[in-house]
């Protein structure tokens, strides 16, 4: 999940959803990126690779690295789809938002409309529960 605009001025977003593996009821990890790393829900979690650059809008631009999440929740579920049993859209608190804008939502994930949804990237969240 990234960026493909950013926002030129960043919103200021306090919760967001995103879609982790299950691994038990009190960790999840990552869906798609890292799948390694573990998590345990309601705690605050810093990003570990927090600051680190990513590029966009080919390769000209970038933005901090951070957890990206998708401000709607129909967003996180059409993004979801039938991935994976062992899948959740969960709500998310963020603080310190490093980034906002669009990203280009492709049918892939049970979503047949290609559109431009709103996300979020944050340096801290803070995995409130599972929604599905």
């Amino acid at each position: 999940m990234c960026l493909d605009k950013v926002d030129e001025v960043t919103k200021e977003y306090t919760e967001g959803y995103k879609i982790f593996n299950k691994i038990n009821r009190k960790t999840v990890s990552p869906e798609l990126f890292n799948i390694h790393k573990r998590f345990n829900l309601h705690q605050w979690i810093e990003d570990p690779n927090y600051g680190e650059r990513i590029y966009y809008d080919e390769y000209t631009n970038f933005y901090k690295s951070g957890f990206h999440f998708f401000v709607n929740l129909k967003d996180a579920y059409a993004w979801m789809g039938d991935s994976s049993i062992d899948c959740g859209v969960f709500k998310i608190k963020v603080r310190n938002i490093v980034a906002s804008g669009k990203q280009r939502l492709y049918g892939v994930y049970g979503d047949f409309n290609p559109r431009d949804v709103e996300v979020g990237v944050a340096k801290e969240m803070y995995i409130e529960k599972e929604l599905t």
